[in-house]
């Protein structure tokens, strides 16, 4: 809930609420326990009480584990953010074409996933897309 706050927040202070067609999370594999950039941006979306942002934390969907990209060297980090394009799918329901995308993110080192994800976005018709992180390490 803090960390959607501060999503929140950070758009309140910073964006204009018409500024994003659609603002999504990079997704976590539905096997794993916690889906954590889901979760931050559902409670991003429960606390925007004058429902401003289109906040659509289930948006991209991840179909199949990728490797981890939590761990290791620079070049493995991009190796695994290259993963992506064969595991996440737009959801049904959702359309990003001539949309302007902001795609979320709790922590970054290389932003390889979020340079990947708007690769895709773009090529699925998006206008424009930006990374909203939360933290950055040196990895």
């Amino acid at each position: 809930m803090i960390f959607g706050r501060l999503v929140l927040g950070w758009l309140e202070q910073h964006m204009e609420p018409n500024s994003y067609g659609l603002i999504v999370a990079n997704p976590t594999h539905s096997n794993r326990q916690v889906r954590h950039t889901e979760a931050i941006l559902a409670a991003a979306r429960r606390e925007d009480l004058d429902e401003a942002w289109p906040i659509y934390p289930q948006a991209l969907t991840k179909v199949r584990e990728t490797s981890q990209s939590a761990s290791g060297r620079w070049r493995a980090k991009w190796d695994a953010a290259h993963e992506l394009q064969g595991a996440v799918r737009l959801s049904d329901g959702y359309a990003v074409e001539g949309q302007r995308v902001l795609v979320f993110d709790d922590i970054t080192t290389t932003c390889a996933q979020i340079h990947v994800l708007g690769e895709m976005l773009s090529g699925w018709g998006a206008s424009h897309v930006d990374g909203l992180v939360i933290a950055r390490t040196d990895g």
